[in-house]
């Protein structure tokens, strides 16, 4: 069986980390289509998995998304896949807008969250309208969590039917072993705390993700900061890369500079 991926950007490569390497070791082709950048090179050269770079635009571009979606259609034309997996919101609503010209190939919309719950306006309004193309047009649609799955369908944009959560519910699931300690590992960690100046006994609040208003990182910053008007002895470590399309308050880029 040949089984397509398609992530927009090479960041959401580690969502999808492990699934290309397993998926082949049970007989099947993987391809994958993603955004370029090092995560999705690393992703294929680990894996041995191919991979087919396409420039998506993150945010609403109408003239770039309709390039990316004639390279879809051309995309799925050509590797004839026997089933789809788009894996978010941009790819989500363009391979389901291609399935319409390929309905005897099965799509699977990986629902990892619902962006339109951050915005407002009229943006809000488009965003969740495509939203809804990629639930309604996609054969199922695969939540990551159960309270993920009934917020779907209470704001209507997912049909109870075609919706579904795989076991507890997961992006990706958990590969234990990888957070095994280990002395390669406690090396590392203690190079980087020397590295940052941190004190091995301070308590340390840590956020992994995209530095961007909609994943409360202003809270996050003006509850640290509260913490240590109250007296906690604490470092607020934050990891990922600063994106300007949904950005923070000025203010905040100088308590992070500092």
């Amino acid at each position: 069986m040949k089984i397509l991926i398609a992530i927009s950007d090479s960041f959401c490569a580690n969502f999808i980390k492990g699934q290309g390497r397993y998926l082949k070791e049970q007989g099947h082709e993987v391809v994958i289509v993603s955004g370029p950048g090092i995560e999705v090179d690393r992703l294929e050269e680990t894996e041995k998995v191919r991979v087919i770079r396409v420039n998506f635009a993150r945010e609403i571009s109408p003239f770039k998304d309709l390039f990316a979606l004639k390279e879809v259609v051309k995309i799925i034309r050509m590797e004839k896949p026997d089933v789809i997996n788009a894996g978010n919101p941009k790819t989500g609503f363009l391979f389901s807008l291609a399935h319409v010209l390929f309905p005897k190939i099965p799509l699977i919309f990986t629902l990892r969250g619902v962006r339109s719950d951050t915005l407002f306006g009229i943006k809000k309004r488009i965003v969740k309208f495509t939203e809804y193309l990629s639930c309604n047009l996609a054969d199922k649609v695969i939540a990551i969590s159960p309270s993920l799955r009934d917020h779907a369908i209470n704001i209507k944009i997912a049909r109870k039917d075609k919706c579904v959560v795989l076991s507890k519910g997961s992006s990706n699931g958990i590969d234990l072993n990888h957070y095994s300690l280990n002395a390669n590992i406690k090396e590392s960690a203690s190079t980087l705390l020397t590295k940052h100046e941190l004190d091995e006994s301070v308590f340390k609040l840590l956020f992994v993700g995209r530095l961007t208003k909609d994943k409360g990182i202003e809270e996050l910053i003006d509850a640290f900061d509260k913490c240590i008007e109250l007296g906690a002895n604490m470092k607020l470590i934050l990891v990922g890369p600063i994106e300007m399309q949904d950005p923070l308050q000025e203010d905040y880029y100088t308590k992070l500079n500092n």
